[in-house]
């Protein structure tokens, strides 16, 4: 009966309420993306596990090390930097902001993803404990390399921080342009790690897609939420 009931709710709030359609259409996004984002990182770890990326990872690697030189070795050291320091203070900055202008569900959804995401990226290399290549000369690190931490949590900050603008401000092209610029700077700090030498290309993408299913697991639990209070 109860199942009965949910089903009518559901139904109820998508023909009366405008506010219930979004919530529905999101989550049903949130859904698809999530299969699709895991999906990707099971086939990869299972690549990696069975040992059948190694000629992929190589392959980048050697690509883009060609270009390595002295002013290049700057670029990739801010764009890491970009990916670590700047994404702690940007966390802190973007916190206090949204509690000053009284958005403080945004800010409590905001840090559990940046924060939830940067300790689910530690328990999965502490899971998948893969050795880092031993090629840097600039960067020392002695942690595990999958998934890319850098890659992992500046994708679900920068993109999450564009979409709470959009979210915030309700202005299409600007979380279009927002989204844009996102992806260039995560795109740009996960080459910087492969530059670095510090991470292989197969850990760079699986921290974007655990990134990305970490997004879309908390977007999904927050709609389902709101659309159980809207119902009620």
């Amino acid at each position: 009966m109860k199942k009965k009931n949910g089903i009518k709710g559901l139904c109820d709030l998508y023909g009366k309420s405008r506010r219930g359609r979004e919530l529905i259409l999101e989550l049903s996004i949130s859904v698809l993306v999530l299969i699709i984002s895991g999906s990707l990182f099971s086939l990869i770890i299972n690549k990696v596990l069975n040992n059948e990326i190694a000629t992929f990872d190589n392959l980048i690697i050697y690509y883009i090390q060609m270009f390595k030189n002295a002013n290049m070795d700057e670029v990739m050291l801010f764009l890491s930097f970009m990916g670590d320091k700047m994404v702690a203070a940007g966390l802190i900055a973007a916190v206090f902001l949204l509690i000053l202008y009284r958005h403080k569900h945004d800010a409590k959804i905001f840090s559990i993803l940046v924060i939830g995401g940067a300790i689910l990226n530690h328990l999965l290399k502490i899971i998948y404990h893969r050795p880092r290549p031993i090629i840097s000369d600039l960067v020392y690190t002695y942690s595990f390399s999958f998934p890319s931490g850098h890659s992992m949590v500046s994708f679900i900050f920068y993109f999450s921080l564009a979409y709470f603008i959009y979210r915030i401000y309700k202005n299409i092209d600007a979380g279009i342009v927002l989204a844009g610029i996102a992806a260039i700077i995560v795109i740009g700090i996960g080459i910087s790690r492969i530059y670095l030498g510090v991470h292989y290309p197969s850990d760079v993408i699986a921290g974007y897609a655990a990134g990305m299913a970490w997004i879309s697991l908390i977007a999904i639990i927050e709609k389902a939420f709101l659309m159980r209070q809207i119902i009620k």
